[in-house]
């Protein structure tokens, strides 16, 4: 017993040796041959990972694998193996798994930008809607030039009410009623910080394309006749 265990202890030893000894030729025919079983299995590993391993931040590829483990394509990220880690990589890949992909990166984008402007993810969600929107409407604005400011903008919500804009969500009709009773005192100007639109490459904020723009307020106006008497 003894002897089999000092036998053992030596092999050990023997061993520790010659890994010191080992050259730089030994240890990459060694890597190669652990990495033998892949490719005996055609499979293409570093090329296949990279739709995940390349992702920037880890919150996404967190969540990626989150969505993934819902669907029931893998386990918990700790519980992990490379087969799991190929059967994830594969499913990115699929048109279920692109779609999945880019509304994760979608939402973690509006958390960033919403933690930089100091705003929960449901203000930026809330104004990025409101700018689709106004994008929207502002392209109609362009196919009606010829019409009066005013009469557009009717035509446009009155285009929303009847459903017949599809491009964005379908606003409640009774809302946009409201609108339209409201829209004679709108006066209204949005902050450049997150509540204009870039139209066409040009920055116009709602109170310029509803009309507003050209008209001076009443504190503007006062404001250039004291100017006007200094």
């Amino acid at each position: 017993m003894a002897s089999g265990k000092s036998s053992s202890q030596q092999t050990k030893f023997d061993a520790k040796i010659k890994a010191m000894f080992e050259t730089e030729d030994e240890k990459f025919q060694k890597l190669l041959n652990c990495l033998e079983p892949l490719r005996q299995n055609n499979v293409r590993m570093v090329k296949h990972v990279r739709v995940l391993t390349t992702i920037p931040y880890k919150e996404v590829r967190d969540s990626v694998l989150a969505k993934a483990n819902s669907l029931g394509i893998c386990p918990l990220s700790h519980e992990m193996n490379l087969r799991h880690i190929y059967e994830v990589c594969q499913w990115m890949k699929t048109k279920a798994g692109t779609e999945a992909v880019v509304e994760v990166q979608r939402t973690e984008k509006l958390k960033r930008h919403a933690m930089a402007k100091g705003r929960s993810g449901a203000e930026s969600a809330m104004i990025r809607a409101f700018n689709a929107q106004f994008a929207e409407y502002s392209s109609e604005l362009k196919k009606e030039r010829k019409e009066d400011v005013k009469c557009a903008l009717y035509k446009y919500v009155e285009g929303l009410i009847e459903r017949k804009m599809v491009s964005f969500a379908v606003r409640e009709a009774e809302t946009l009623r409201v609108v339209l009773k409201e829209m004679e005192c709108f006066e209204v100007t949005v902050s450049s910080k997150g509540g204009d639109c870039c139209v066409g490459k040009k920055r116009k904020d709602i109170g310029s394309v509803l009309g507003h723009g050209g008209e001076a307020s009443s504190k503007s106006k006062k404001r250039s006749t004291r100017t006007k008497k200094i």
